[in-house]
């Protein structure tokens, strides 16, 4: 098995997401990455924009300085672990945080 390879298909976790709030309502699915390093990212979302319509779990559908934030918080992090291995990029809406996930592994 290769670094972080996905050993099983991903499947819907105990959560149910008809439980979510409805900024909540995409997809949540539990990945098992297997030999990885984690890293997050977490910011605050402002209350205004958690009610504005189509903010969900997907990157792009954050604020844009939200998304600013953490393009910038990722490129820090990577230029001070040149060798890190990036081998997935997980996100997610927590609450009224905005979460992204760097899933890496040492470079060999």
């Amino acid at each position: 098995m290769s670094a972080c390879a996905i050993p099983r298909r991903a499947s819907v976790g105990e959560f149910s997401p008809a439980d979510a709030p409805d900024v909540q309502q995409d997809k949540i699915v539990t990945l098992d990455l297997e030999g990885c390093n984690f890293t997050y990212f977490n910011l605050i979302i402002e209350q205004r924009d958690l009610e504005a319509s189509g903010i969900g779990h997907r990157f792009e559908t954050w604020p844009p300085g939200i998304q600013e934030w953490m393009n910038k918080e990722v490129a820090a992090w990577r230029e001070l672990h040149p060798n890190a291995a990036v081998k997935a990029v997980t996100t997610g809406i927590s609450g009224d945080t905005a979460v992204l996930a760097l899933h890496w592994r040492a470079k060999t």
